[in-house]
């Protein structure tokens, strides 16, 4: 993608938007503001996309609120997707097993199981 920047007038007549519409989008947070301030500000191609997916969802009879309403979702989903918990079990210096929280939850005896069977096996304490 390139870096290109927009004006407010540019991005208006490359997305049909009128400047009052792309403005109202802005200051309701449905599309990130632009770089910089005032008559300095700019848009950039991601701009230029998000608007022409609304758009696009517009003409397929979507109403913004219900586009809003997905943004959030989706915006939702990927935070959760990006924030989990890990336990972290050393087995001997260098080598770690790491669970995802609701695996060891889960399966918290098998886990501790597959430590100890691994700590015995690295250290050659015993045959398997």
């Amino acid at each position: 993608m390139s870096n290109k920047k927009y004006l407010i007038n540019e991005v208006s007549e490359i997305t049909g938007f009128s400047l009052r519409t792309i403005r109202y989008y802005v200051s309701s947070g449905i599309i990130e503001s632009p770089e910089g301030r005032g008559r300095g500000g700019f848009y950039n191609d991601s701009h230029i996309d998000k608007l022409l997916q609304i758009k696009g969802m517009q003409e397929n009879g979507m109403r913004l609120k219900d586009i809003i309403n997905l943004d959030k979702s989706n915006k939702t989903d990927k935070a959760e997707t990006t924030r989990q918990v890990w336990f972290r079990y050393e087995i001997v210096p260098g080598l770690e097993i790491h669970v995802r929280k609701d695996i060891e939850e889960s399966e918290r005896q098998k886990i501790f199981d597959v430590v100890k069977l691994s700590k015995t096996i690295l250290k050659g304490n015993g045959d398997v």
